[in-house]
């Protein structure tokens, strides 16, 4: 992609837009895997605390209560699996500086910028692309979740009280 600009303050702007940009979208990614990140670590301690605690306790669990607990532990099991999932390393595409500093001797100043500005343009887009598509898996996987602690919730509830 190559920007063919005739104004030199257009391209010096867009190439200070286009790093803010790409400077946003990797903090973006930083976020959206530190949240996977918790997500993992308290789906795991619930999912170990609660199988663990109401192992015990199949013996005295009704069907309908067992098959409530064995649906949620599932559900946590599979929250997991996309809390994870979403923590994947893609590969970007880096730059290669030495490359860069070879490209940069065959252009002058103004040239450079509008030529960087449209590789970054590129990269933006690809790490947006793949930053969308972890938020999608985060969010499946909090879906799992969120209706594995209800049906956690509701199943002790019931068990409690005897509903």
């Amino acid at each position: 992609m190559l920007i063919i600009l005739a104004d030199d303050k257009v391209a010096q702007l867009l190439y200070e837009t286009t790093i803010r940009e790409l400077e946003n979208e990797k903090e973006r990614r930083k976020n959206i895997e530190t949240k996977a990140q918790r997500f993992v670590i308290f789906s795991g301690i619930l999912f170990s605390v609660v199988s663990t605690y109401f192992l015990g306790f199949f013996e005295t669990f009704d069907k309908i209560y067992l098959i409530i607990f064995i649906i949620s532990l599932i559900g946590l099991a599979v929250s997991i699996f996309f809390f994870t999932y979403t923590l994947k390393t893609y590969n970007f595409k880096y730059f290669d500086v030495e490359k860069l500093i070879i490209f940069a001797q065959d252009y002058e100043y103004d040239g450079l910028i509008k030529r960087l500005t449209g590789t970054f343009s590129e990269y933006i887009i690809e790490r947006r692309d793949i930053n969308n598509r972890k938020v999608k898996l985060l969010d499946i996987g909090c879906l799992f979740f969120f209706i594995s602690l209800a049906l956690m919730v509701s199943g002790i509830f019931f068990f409690m009280f005897n509903v």
